[in-house]
């Protein structure tokens, strides 16, 4: 990528170094990252984080971070939470899908809600990197707070793979198209770097369509396979 980008450019790879280009991939990767789990109702690279031990009349729960700052979630996909002992016959929780509110819009304090919002239809907020959820637990359960969340790219490297780079390869030349402006912006062609730029947003909205197909799914990028979101996949 870093050698297509040089050559549409017409720079060489002394005033362009793979390590000069670098940054200006990642800027692109987050960007365009971003935009697709934003505009896609569907999980890439997702992950599952679910509490050890749930508190009676507890509300808040730190959400880990992973492993590094730079994995830290970009978009909580869904909670899903347990009150109850009941159980399928596999031995899997009976879970109930939680419906994310916005507190300030809430016709009463929070408070009422962590005693009177019915078990079947719980509701929950995130905030400085905890959820807080009502109903409250009136038992101790393990494993009764499921969340999935999107997780972001780590940053890529001169190294990088084509499977580090988690976009499918026919999305490369969007990212190659999009690191244009800034090469051209160094060189102080801003004329050239509009127009690329107005390329690149279109590819970014036929990105968009293409992930939505998920006939070209890639199979290196990781989607639930063993609970199954009705309304995620109908």
């Amino acid at each position: 990528m870093a050698n297509l980008a040089r050559e549409l450019a017409n720079v060489s790879i002394d005033d362009y170094p793979d390590t000069r280009l670098l940054p200006f991939f990642n800027v692109v990767k987050d960007d365009f990252w971003s935009y697709l789990i934003t505009a896609i109702r569907a999980n890439y690279n997702w992950d599952i984080w679910t509490v050890t031990q749930t508190v009676i009349n507890q509300s808040e729960y730190v959400i880990p971070e992973a492993a590094t700052d730079k994995e830290w979630n970009l978009k909580i996909s869904w909670l899903w939470i347990c009150y109850d002992w009941d159980k399928y016959d596999d031995w899997r929780y009976k879970y109930v899908k939680a419906r994310e509110v916005n507190i300030q819009s809430l016709q009463k304090h929070w408070n009422y809600y962590l005693n009177n919002q019915p078990k079947t239809d719980p509701i929950y907020y995130i905030a400085d990197k905890s959820i807080f959820i009502a109903p409250t637990f009136d038992k101790v359960l393990p494993d009764a707070i499921e969340i999935r969340w999107i997780k972001n790219i780590v940053d890529y490297t001169v190294d990088s793979t084509e499977e580090d780079i988690k976009l499918p390869s026919y999305l490369h030349m969007d990212l190659v198209q999009w690191v244009l402006p800034f090469i051209h912006k160094a060189e102080w062609r801003l004329d050239e770097a509009s127009y690329e730029q107005k390329i690149y947003e279109q590819q970014r909205e036929l990105a968009v369509k293409k992930f939505a197909n998920r006939s070209v799914w890639p199979s290196y990028l990781t989607f639930p396979q063993d609970i199954v979101d009705p309304i995620l996949w109908e």
